[in-house]
């Protein structure tokens, strides 16, 4: 399985109100649709996912909110093949190893955008930023 590409169809962002208290932020990513496709310029026919990511903020804080389609061709290789894949998603179903790749792929492009959108609107990051801390010389050994 080869990623060809990651679009999105729709990036937003929304601050409701002030931040007051403590806050939980809920993720939320899952596949809309799989779909096959043809490009050319691979010679072959690819899979489009359509994919949704919310990120909400509780209390009602705010929320960033994509869509996407992520293009996959399936190598001859592969352990699976594409009539598989769609026969599966008739189920709502998707292989677990495919899955978990498209997830981290998506995630990685998802989580670049929301930081830049959260910092842009105020809200809290989603992850959690790395820090620093000072060692005294005794804590050093």
């Amino acid at each position: 399985m080869r990623i060809i590409g990651l679009n999105f169809n729709k990036i937003s962002a929304q601050k409701y109100r002030e931040i007051d208290g403590e806050i939980k932020i809920n993720s939320n990513l899952e596949f809309e649709d799989i779909k096959e496709d043809n490009i050319p310029i691979f010679g072959s026919d690819v899979l489009v996912f359509s994919f949704k990511n919310n990120l909400n903020y509780d209390p009602k804080i705010g929320s960033v909110d994509f869509e996407g389609k992520i293009v996959v061709l399936i190598e001859k290789e592969d352990k699976i093949t594409k009539k598989e894949i769609i026969k599966a998603w008739e189920k709502k179903e998707i292989n677990n190893g495919i899955r978990v790749s498209l997830l981290n792929f998506i995630m990685i492009k998802i989580n670049i955008q929301a930081l830049q959108l959260e910092e842009q609107l105020g809200l809290p990051y989603h992850l959690p930023m790395p820090r620093l801390d000072i060692k005294t010389k005794e804590e050093d050994f």
